[in-house]
């Protein structure tokens, strides 16, 4: 039985030029997750119900080209959409958008096919 977190994520990217090597970013993407877990109810283990929860993202960042083949990147996790529909053992439907809590400001080597 699987336990834990299952993550699935499709995604896409658009730059926006801001001069020859600096340009804006938007990331996006769709993302599945389904998660299971464990718990000791009255002493005895319990495996509580899976839950599905579907999303979209999106995350702002900066982009500054090294080369043609390399840049640097850093965004920050933004906006995100998420649907976890009612499951199979009665949790009900849940629909909800956030901005990040964390902040979390993300920096990469990136290559870039041409």
């Amino acid at each position: 039985m699987l336990l834990g977190n299952l993550n699935f994520a499709i995604g896409i990217r658009r730059y926006f030029p801001i001069d020859k090597k600096l340009l804006a970013l938007i990331h996006g993407r769709l993302n599945w997750n389904a998660n299971r877990s464990k718990s000791i109810d009255n002493g005895y283990e319990k495996i509580n119900p899976s839950k599905n929860i579907y999303s979209i993202v999106i995350d702002p960042g900066l982009c500054y080209l090294l080369n043609k083949r390399f840049g640097l990147e850093a965004f920050l996790q933004g906006f995100s959409l998420d649907y976890a529909p009612k499951s199979k053992y009665g949790t009900p439907a849940e629909l909800s958008g956030r901005f990040s809590e964390t902040g979390s400001l993300n920096i990469g080597l990136f290559y870039y096919l041409k």
